[in-house]
């Protein structure tokens, strides 16, 4: 089965923001992305994050 993959890069204004942001996506990126078949987070560096995310290519446009 074909299977999309997203690569996203995200640069944060501060360390501060970086971890709102990633406890905040930890607590809500299922429901908001239900469809997903695998959700990774690398930081990268002390204010950036390196995201990956795997949807089946039939789901991958369709958002609840």
């Amino acid at each position: 089965m074909t299977k999309v993959t997203r690569v996203n890069m995200i640069e944060f204004n501060s360390e501060e923001e970086l971890r709102e942001q990633q406890e905040w996506y930890h607590e809500n990126g299922a429901s908001l992305f239900p469809n997903c078949i695998l959700q990774l987070g690398v930081q990268t560096g002390p204010t950036s994050i390196m995201s990956i995310s795997v949807t089946l290519a039939k789901t991958a446009l369709i958002r609840p």
